[in-house]
């Protein structure tokens, strides 16, 4: 009996982390950003990237949508119909779903 309360603790603990660390639509922006730098792994597209700082994040907010769980959030952008990602946001942190 003691355990359950014990278990039922630790998971109130952990949803209450993670609600409080659920990523924002902001942070998919800076996210979404340097992935497109790493995948790119081009000078001038991260020089590109860095250039146009803010006209950017405008284009990624306007092109992003963003669902909050409460525990977790799940951001998509769309560039074209064929192109676009996708990620889940847990504990400040994103990962890709594709």
């Amino acid at each position: 009996m003691k355990k359950k309360y014990i278990v039922f603790g630790l998971v109130i603990i952990v949803a209450l982390l993670a609600a409080a660390t659920a990523p924002k639509k902001d942070d998919f922006t800076r996210w979404i950003k340097t992935q497109v730098k790493k995948e790119a792994d081009n000078v001038i597209v991260s020089w590109g990237i860095d250039f146009l700082g803010d006209k950017l994040d405008g284009l990624i907010q306007s092109t992003t949508t963003c669902s909050n769980y409460v525990v977790f959030t799940v951001c998509e952008t769309k560039f074209t119909d064929k192109n676009k990602i996708k990620a889940l946001g847990v504990f400040n942190n994103f990962l890709s779903l594709h």
